[in-house]
């Protein structure tokens, strides 16, 4: 497979800056505006993100989704934690979720898309949701997330901990190997 022109289609400086850490493979970023399903499966959601921005560009594409799984709310609100984000904010989320229950699972897909196949990298880590956002540093929801084995969010851990660990280093890899291994 070449991968010589690949495009990353989004539009947040801050996955871009982490999958140019990460992925250390030459990617082309994009951001298109592209039509969303709406899933609790992360994957179905980047397959058609994929898909659909492969029909505009015609080259291969990769596409990322991310989910926040809280166990107290039967893993809502999954990859629909944007929406929060756009409405309440981050910040709301610890008053509304159950106190006996902050268990997470933060989940991030990535999909490549050659324009014949489609091939998705998932990490997952698992962790559990601060009474209060925690820290300064980081972006997202990194400091409501308190990795498990650690007492500190992300955002109070820092980028060197969190690009370590993180649900998104670990789809990383996996993408990384991927690449490495089927280049031609």
């Amino acid at each position: 497979m070449n991968f010589k022109e690949v495009y990353f289609v989004t539009s947040n400086d801050n996955k871009a800056r982490e999958v140019a850490a990460t992925l250390r493979i030459p990617v082309k970023r994009i951001s298109l505006d592209l039509d969303e399903i709406q899933d609790m499966d992360v994957v179905k959601i980047i397959e058609h993100k994929t898909r659909e921005a492969y029909a505009r560009l015609h080259k291969p594409v990769i596409a990322e989704d991310v989910a926040l799984y809280l166990k107290g709310w039967n893993g809502f609100p999954g990859p629909f934690i944007k929406w929060v984000h756009s409405t309440i904010g981050y910040n709301q989320l610890p008053k509304f979720v159950p106190k006996r229950n902050r268990a997470l699972e933060w989940v991030v897909a990535y999909g490549l898309f050659d324009g014949k196949n489609f091939y998705p990298f998932v990490g997952r880590l698992e962790g559990k949701l601060a009474f209060s956002e925690r820290g300064t540093q980081g972006w997202g929801f990194d400091a409501l997330v308190i990795p498990k084995g650690y007492a500190k969010t992300f955002a109070e851990l820092g980028d060197a901990v969190k690009l370590k660990i993180s649900a998104r280093r670990k789809a990383l890899d996996k993408l990384a190997r991927f690449m490495r291994t089927h280049a031609s």
